[in-house]
């Protein structure tokens, strides 16, 4: 069974909280929908008050190819990894409980690199004998599929219905489920899929991808570590890797800080930050083993204000390494055991590297698996030394950028 890590969650002078950025309409020339599903997928703010996530997942070209993928359990486009050029998957679940009309609705995104590619996955979408297709009530986009659940015995008094449809090189999909007596066609679904469409027609260029470039500054999102780089620097079953859906990966601009005039006069453009756990099967855990990974790039205007950040940068507050880490420009670690706030009785081992490249600032902070008493010391140690070997990588990546 597939273990998640247990976050602690603490607040790192820089790294911000969650924040989704504004987005800019887009411009008439539009030819291909870019950035990340989750720019595009429903939230709560579409949905009307009461309405609940049950779960959500990312997945990316990489993690499809993997030989085990967490299953979906929203009602996805079927089988995409078997379609070439995809790219990233976003799905996520919202259910009321106190419904008597709709309980449950699912939305999923997903992006290939071209329209071709999205037609032919679209094309070859097959739910399954459960659903009969039907010709859709509109047409959104570049193509549309309803399909209605066919009656279960078990549930008669059931009713679902499902929108698919293309747009550029994306597709969306969502389904809505309640009582028979309230869902006679697709109607409810066409409504909430064309949210989802108005989004793809606005800006996936956000307003941080703005301000870098009129900064002289490249979107910061490639710049961190990838899947398939985590899982050649990890030696502890570095493949698993992947996004913790529970933290979307986010901008974090100024407004998120606690002083945004403060930061702006130290010439801090914009950052990005991405949580990441290591889904581990039964025969994969281990007490050394890290867990949980968050990584974070953030871009400044002067290399000298630059450092003067990182030297107030506070870090995990605890455990400060004695003699800074060698990476980048210059840097600053800690590393400690800690208690994760949902879970206070565990022990974690848990490293940050803060450093400087030029003009960024990054930061790696690396987290165990919970340790018994006789396992921290090895535990932490193998910590740090991966912490240092990720920061190492990352930089590496920023020096390149810089040159």
């Amino acid at each position: 069974m597939k273990r998640l890590i247990t976050w602690i969650l603490i607040v790192v002078a820089i790294v911000a909280v969650v924040v989704v950025a504004a987005l800019v309409l887009r411009k008439p020339t539009l030819a291909l929908v870019v950035g990340d599903p989750w720019d595009y997928a429903l939230t709560l703010s579409d949905l009307s008050p009461k309405w609940e996530v049950s779960n959500s997942e990312i997945q990316t070209a990489y993690d499809v190819a993997q030989p085990a993928v967490p299953a979906a359990t929203a009602d996805p486009v079927s089988n995409p990894s078997s379609q070439s050029g995809l790219q990233k998957i976003y799905f996520i679940d919202f259910t009321n409980q106190t419904a008597s009309d709709i309980f449950f609705i699912s939305s999923q995104v997903v992006i290939y690199d071209t329209p071709q590619s999205a037609q032919a996955a679209l094309a070859a979408e097959a739910p399954g004998q459960e659903w009969e297709k039907f010709t859709p009530s509109q047409t959104i986009g570049d193509g549309t599929i309803a399909w209605h659940l066919l009656p279960k015995e078990d549930a008669p008094q059931q009713a679902a219905y499902r929108v698919d449809f293309r747009y550029l090189n994306a597709i969306g999909s969502v389904g809505v489920t309640g009582t028979n007596e309230t869902i006679v066609d697709d109607k409810q679904a066409q409504a909430y899929a064309v949210k989802v469409f108005d989004k793809m027609k606005k800006a996936a260029q956000p307003e941080a991808l703005k301000l870098l470039v009129d900064g002289g500054q490249p979107d910061l999102r490639p710049l961190l570590l990838t899947q398939s780089e985590l899982a050649g620097l990890d030696p502890n079953v570095g493949r698993p890797w992947t996004y913790d859906s529970r933290l979307l990966p986010a901008w974090t601009p100024n407004s998120a800080l606690s002083d945004p005039q403060g930061v702006a006069r130290f010439g801090r453009l914009m950052g990005y930050q991405v949580y990441m756990i290591k889904l581990l099967g039964p025969d994969d855990t281990h007490a050394i083993f890290s867990g949980g990974l968050l990584q974070q790039v953030t871009a400044y205007a002067q290399a000298d204000k630059t450092q003067q950040i990182l030297e107030h940068m506070a870090g995990l507050e605890i455990g400060p390494w004695p003699t800074p880490p060698q990476v980048g420009d210059s840097a600053r670690g800690w590393s400690d055991t800690l208690h994760p706030q949902e879970a206070p009785s565990q022990t974690v081992a848990v490293t940050e590297i803060d450093f400087r490249v030029g003009t960024y600032i990054a930061s790696i902070r690396l987290q165990t698996l919970p340790l018994t008493a006789a396992e921290i010391a090895d535990a932490g140690e193998a910590n740090r030394q991966l912490a240092r070997k990720l920061a190492l990588a990352l930089a590496d990546k920023l020096r390149a950028q810089t040159r």
